[in-house]
């Protein structure tokens, strides 16, 4: 093969060597001389970030029809349904199609920097070789595939029978969702009448939330008391504030649909009328399925005039067209299960909006999904009185895509206007400054206190103590994804092989409560000794010397916050989603050399005590919530 080649392979352990520049598609461990194309691309991920963004905004804008595609997709008076699809939210669990995006746009890089006139594939992607075929043609190359074991498809996951749904066609996927739906949850709910009252005699907050996610002890006792809000409950109840709780239920351990519809109505069989308790799903009758059919046929005729859209999927300047790797999301936003699912959602929260007053404001979780923009556009055409506050609930990520746009997309006027809430409350001093600098309008930003972290309040720093030279404790904190406990795993056993686990006499593994860890320790069969510990987090960070995290986990942040020396792993061939990816000289473990150095020298790393916002004064709750506020805000 020529020297001038890019021989990219799926896993470093198909080739058997040659001459050209040699990268491994998928690997994060690479042998010298080979190119991680994972590794490389997550040293370029903001720039890649920044282009995916504009990119992204300038296709709804592209022109159809004589029109933008955002206004060809109008679903209701202020809503276009581009909103709700998976390319305008960019969410990161997207089969990983973004992610591989931005490996094919780190590929041509490095391809043009080294003067490449060849490109060999040997791997079984065929949505891959597709894309990379036609790329060399534009680019009048040569181009060589060399299957290995043909029919595997990327971003493959899963059981057989999700495998086989997923090769359906589109459309039998979403008549699928939706029959599974009435099954599941439909036929247990039933239609919402709550009591109407004059609109001017009607001051009721309402307060949409993801259920259950609730203190089990409390709700066995048939108190309702939602971990997302924490201490806004008290404040509701001593105030008397008029509430309506409106569940956005996903699926839970704790409590199944119908058990969540039986919980429900006791809450509301007790209550005094201050607060009244409603599943999203109570919204939906028989009307609201006919005029999801309706808006579905609609969609479907408009989505099928849009072929000509796949040459847009290129960056500006780039000569791959990445259509085939985000086809079938695309496919199943505009005609499968992520069609009819939002269309649901929206028709849900139109029916809600018209019931309830949500008067002052309407209150939500904020991660900038595609129901909270069929929410947010659903309170401003039924209430437009009220004033709708996003609650960011969580942490900001800085490459969690969701929460980030293009700048010029928060301009658009009419139906062009991008569904975000009049205000959105953010809980830390680093979301505030991402936010700000990603170009989000900053007059609809405040700072708000985090409810769910008060638990961290009065700690910070409390367990930051001296690095002691041997007997240290070493606490693992695996993550929900198999592959990342592997890696975790595989990289404790070969530091431990290297000698450096020495200065360590125990090593505790915490698991995901979600995920069994028998079957993947009895495959690699560690060779250091360790206990399994269920006890809380915070009780176990305050025993252990040192930390280390899956990159997945939020607990990164509490070890931070609580000054315990912290390693963090790399993401493997996906996003980095972890929350300090980003801080200043924050660096990510991806191989044994940089394990052994991270175990050797392990250091806290270093939040600002202003991370989270928690005065237990509850004073800018308590500001945003009263009128005269959100008068001043408006």
């Amino acid at each position: 093969m020529s020297k001038n080649n890019l021989i990219l392979l799926d896993r470093i352990a198909d080739w058997k060597g040659g001459s050209g520049v040699v990268v491994s598609w998928g690997d994060i461990i690479v042998p010298s001389g080979t190119l991680s194309l994972p590794a490389k691309t997550q040293e370029h991920a903001v720039s890649l970030k920044a282009e995916f963004l504009r990119w992204a905004y300038e296709l709804g804008k592209t022109e159809v029809k004589g029109r933008s595609l955002i206004s060809h997709l109008r679903i209701f008076d202020n809503l276009s349904f581009w909103w709700l699809t998976s390319v305008a939210e960019k969410p990161p669990s997207l089969g990983g199609s973004i992610f591989q995006t931005f490996k094919l746009r780190t590929l041509e890089k490095i391809y043009l920097d080294k003067g490449c006139q060849g490109l060999v594939y040997r791997g079984d992607c065929e949505l891959l070789h597709s894309v990379l075929k036609t790329w060399s043609l534009e680019l009048g190359h040569s181009y060589k595939w060399i299957p290995c074991s043909p029919g595997r498809m990327m971003g493959s996951s899963g059981d057989f029978g999700r495998k086989l749904i997923r090769k359906l066609p589109h459309i039998l996927q979403g008549i699928g969702w939706f029959v599974k739906q009435g099954v599941v949850r439909w036929r247990h709910a039933k239609l919402a009448q709550p009591s109407v009252e004059k609109k001017d005699q009607v001051t009721r907050l309402a307060i949409v939330t993801f259920f259950p996610n609730i203190d089990i002890k409390q709700a066995e006792q048939g108190i309702f008391r939602s971990k997302y809000w924490k201490g806004l409950h008290d404040y509701l109840k001593a105030e008397k504030l008029l509430v309506d709780w409106v569940w956005f239920y996903f699926g839970s351990k704790d409590l199944s649909f119908k058990e969540a519809v039986e919980f429900k109505n006791e809450l509301n069989r007790k209550s005094d009328g201050h607060q009244r308790y409603f599943l999203l799903e109570e919204f939906l009758g028989c009307g609201g399925l006919w005029k999801s059919f309706a808006l579905y046929l609609r969609l479907y005729r408009k989505a099928c005039g849009l072929n000509d859209l796949q040459k847009a999927f290129c960056f500006s300047g780039s000569k791959i067209n990445f259509f085939p790797i985000m086809q079938d999301d695309w496919n199943s936003s505009l005609f499968g299960i992520g069609a009819t699912q939002n269309i649901i959602w929206a028709v849900m929260f139109d029916s809600m909006a018209q019931k309830l007053p949500a008067f002052p404001c309407g209150l939500y979780t904020w991660e900038n999904q595609t129901w909270e923009r069929a929410l947010i556009s659903a309170w401003k055409r039924h209430r437009p009185e009220s004033k709708v506050i996003g609650y960011q609930h969580s942490f900001i990520r800085l490459m969690d895509l969701r929460l980030f746009s293009e700048p010029e997309a928060y301009e658009g006027k009419g139906i062009e206007k991008f569904p975000v809430p009049d205000v959105l409350g953010v809980n830390s001093s680093t979301g505030l400054k991402w936010m700000r600098e990603s170009g989000y309008p900053p007059q609809k930003i405040t700072r708000i206190e985090a409810l769910r972290y008060f638990n961290l309040d009065g700690k910070y720093g409390c367990f930051r103590k001296p690095i002691v030279s041997s007997g240290r404790k070493l606490l693992v904190v695996a993550g929900i994804l198999p592959e990342e406990v592997r890696f975790q795993i595989q990289l404790l056993k070969r530091a431990g092989e290297e000698g450096g686990l020495g200065k360590y006499d125990e090593v505790w593994i915490k698991p995901h409560p979600v995920l069994m860890l028998d079957p993947i320790l009895k495959d690699l069969k560690p060779n250091f000794k360790f206990t399994i510990v269920t006890r809380p987090l915070i009780e176990l960070m305050e025993q252990a010397d040192v930390v280390c995290c899956a990159n997945s986990t939020g607990a990164s942040l509490e070890a931070a916050w609580l000054g315990v020396p912290l390693i963090i792993l790399a993401a493997m061939d996906s996003m980095n989603l972890n929350p300090l990816f980003g801080f200043p000289g924050q660096s990510f473990v991806k191989d044994c050399a940089e394990m052994l150095a991270a175990l050797e020298n392990p250091r806290p790393i270093e939040i600002s005590r202003d991370y989270f916002f928690l005065d237990e004064e509850l004073r800018s709750w308590k500001n945003l919530l009263e009128v005269a506020e959100l008068s001043e805000l408006s």
